[in-house]
């Protein structure tokens, strides 16, 4: 059976992977908040995290304080696409 995207991620399963190695590993899946991040490496003990389709659908999930409205986060990369480097 092939995962997809709207499956649950399988964080017991990275969980495992984390246990049976001695080398970093990275978690993925299922991050579409800022406190998934630490949630993810609660959970999976992984090392890091990245993510994909939650940062596709609103960058500002990088944001400690919060996502932005997805309206808010087009306009600012417009404004900096425009602008570059703050000009």
């Amino acid at each position: 059976m092939e995962d997809r995207p709207r499956d649950p991620a399988k964080w017991n399963e990275i969980a495992d992977i984390v246990a049976a190695l001695s080398i970093p590993v990275i978690a993925n899946g299922d991050v579409f908040e800022y406190g998934d991040f630490e949630r993810i490496k609660v959970a999976t003990g992984a090392t890091s995290v990245m993510a994909a389709r939650g940062a596709l659908w609103n960058a500002s999930i990088f944001s400690p304080v919060g996502k932005l409205d997805w309206e808010d986060v087009k306009r600012q990369y417009v404004r900096k696409v425009e602008y570059p480097m703050g000009q």
